[in-house]
């Protein structure tokens, strides 16, 4: 009678075995389903925290852009516009509180205002009726071969914005633009053998403006590069251009008429000015994971109230 228990008994442990190895096949399917779903969860409330954290970067980067247009708004107290004032002063990374003056979350601030008539309009190139001109294609040229690039992207820069701008031919007619408009430097890239290389050249010293009010945008001696000022004084040469830089470095040019050198008066002073309308605004905010980047040209209204608006802004 013994043997047949002993037949039993073993008989069963197969059996128990199968259904641990069962049971740990349940919980670690169990366990990895649970951790599956836990992390989609972390993921969405971490896209969720994301969202949030940009929308803040939104708010704040408007912010900073409205600030910049107070600044420059409550900048009334001379005539003229130079390296020295106030809006010329970059604001360095700073951390910022919240409308309760706390400080828990970590929300970060850079930006600067630079004055955009510093630099070389590319608008100039075209005239008022949609035509290029040929006195600051010949003066673009200047820069171009101070900056080592051929010349002869002058006109096909002039050609392409000519086709940008609606114009009116020798018998009055009027036609329509072919291109979208230039809003930047970088549409300088619509142009064949135009690489990053070139507009990165070039990003310092010239720009795209609109017309506002006047047929060209005159430079600010005040705040132009020496590069900028021999391009655009027919008759100053690249060391002419260096003094002038100099003497206003002691002291800003108050009137257009002080643009000048004692032994050399520029020919062509109509393209000079002492005070400025285009400013751009550049922005970093930072807030927790989010970082926004973010750009706006602001125009300001000459006279007693100079009111400023934004003409357009992007973001990356």
């Amino acid at each position: 009678m013994s043997a047949p228990r002993r037949l039993r008994i073993h008989g069963r442990r197969p059996a128990r075995g199968v259904a641990v190895v069962t049971a740990l096949l349940i919980v670690a399917l169990a366990t990895i389903a649970v951790s599956g779903l836990m992390w989609r969860q972390q993921v969405q409330a971490r896209m969720v925290e994301n969202h949030l954290a940009l929308g803040q970067d939104r708010w704040l980067a408007r912010a900073a852009i409205d600030w910049a247009r107070l600044v420059l708004k409550e900048d009334n107290k001379n005539a003229y516009d130079h390296l020295g004032e106030v809006w010329a002063v970059p604001i360095a990374e700073t951390r910022i509180a919240d409308a309760q003056g706390t400080r828990d979350r970590e929300a970060w601030l850079a930006g600067a205002i630079a004055d955009e008539q510093a630099k070389f309009n590319l608008l100039n190139l075209v005239d008022t009726k949609g035509q290029p001109d040929a006195a600051w294609i010949a003066r673009f040229q200047r820069l171009l071969t101070l900056e080592g690039l051929p010349a002869s992207l002058a006109s096909s820069v002039a050609s392409a914005l000519s086709a940008s701008q609606p114009a009116i031919d020798g018998n009055g007619n009027t036609r329509a633009a072919t291109q979208l408009p230039w809003l930047v430097v970088d549409d300088l890239g619509r142009l064949p053998n135009v690489d990053a290389g070139v507009i990165e050249k070039l990003r310092p010293f010239v720009t795209v403006l609109p017309r506002m009010t006047a047929a060209i945008t005159q430079v600010n001696c005040n705040t132009a590069s020496a590069e900028v000022l021999h391009a655009t004084i027919d008759n100053y040469s690249a060391s002419d251009a260096a003094r002038l830089v100099a003497l206003r470095q002691r002291t800003p040019f108050v009137q257009t008429s002080q643009c000048t050198l004692a032994d050399k008066a520029p020919e062509n002073a109509v393209a000079l000015d002492v005070k400025s309308s285009f400013f751009r605004v550049t922005g970093r905010v930072r807030y927790e994971r989010a970082l926004l980047l973010t750009e706006a040209l602001v125009f300001r209204e000459g006279g007693a109230t100079r009111s400023t608006r934004v003409l357009w802004n992007r973001e990356d």
